[in-house]
């Protein structure tokens, strides 16, 4: 823990890290993401990919509005 916290104030950008982001709706989707080979962080993020239209979409990393 003592690491991250170093890394972090050095200047590490963990959105880097992050993957993809799901919405709460395909948790199941994220959590099958997140065990792929490679993943490294998978969000679910209750609020990621609404769209107000009762749509949900896949965010890319760094991202708050362009689905994938």
């Amino acid at each position: 823990m003592r690491d991250a916290v170093d890394a972090l104030a050095q200047g590490l950008d963990p959105s880097a890290l992050i993957a993809a982001r799901y919405p709460l709706a395909e948790a199941e989707r994220a959590f099958a993401h997140a065990a792929t080979r490679g993943s490294l962080k998978v969000l679910v993020d209750p609020l990621a990919g609404y769209s107000g239209n009762g749509q949900s979409t896949v965010m890319p990393p760094n991202s708050s509005s362009t689905p994938q």
